[in-house]
């Protein structure tokens, strides 16, 4: 992406149409670079409703700015047929970028929990009782260290991007059961 500080002279002095910030994540924190005084959005797009709320509060701007919108990068979902399925897909954690091999990832705070969720006797009880099937979504970011995941239960999928795997595919064939998981 282009440098802010170039951005930020272009939306403020060369601007002559709608200044929209169409973002890929969800903003938990403060962006100073996206304050009111810097930027001069006419329209923020937000991906959930604490996130429409933080920005609207937070950042300067006047009633309207701020939108919930969801995220644009899902918006092919539509035209839904739903199979008895479960798809879990992680977010990214920062500190991951500092680990360096398989046995230190296996060691890691969040694969030993997705691990014990995933192993977990009930809900593979569960899932078994009500014939589902878990997809489990590897981060692209995490597809190097994919093959952790193996040897868990016959019904869990792991999916990565690195295959070919498409999240939008998937959301697609979602069922009546959806898992959202904050860390």
């Amino acid at each position: 992406s282009p440098s802010w500080c170039i951005t930020k002279h272009l939306l403020k002095h060369h601007s002559t149409g709608k200044n929209i910030a169409l973002k890929h994540g969800i903003f938990k924190n403060l962006h100073p670079n996206y304050f009111k005084n810097n930027a001069h959005l006419d329209l923020i797009c937000c991906g959930a409703k604490p996130e429409f709320e933080f920005i609207d509060k937070n950042f300067g701007y006047s009633e309207g700015v701020a939108k919930y919108t969801g995220l644009a990068r899902f918006d092919a979902l539509h035209n839904i047929q739903t199979k008895k399925e479960i798809f879990i897909m992680p977010t990214w954690r920062r500190w991951l970028d500092s680990v360096k091999d398989q046995k230190q990832f296996e060691e890691s705070e969040y694969f030993l929990n997705w691990h014990n969720l995933l192993s977990n006797e009930y809900l593979k009880k569960l899932v078994q009782d009500r014939d589902f099937v878990i997809y489990f979504y590897v981060h692209p970011k995490l597809n190097r260290f994919a093959d952790a995941f193996n040897g868990l239960d016959g019904r869990i999928n792991f999916l990565n991007s690195k295959h070919g795997d498409s999240v939008q595919k998937h959301l697609k064939d979602l069922t009546d059961c959806l898992l959202v998981f904050r860390e």
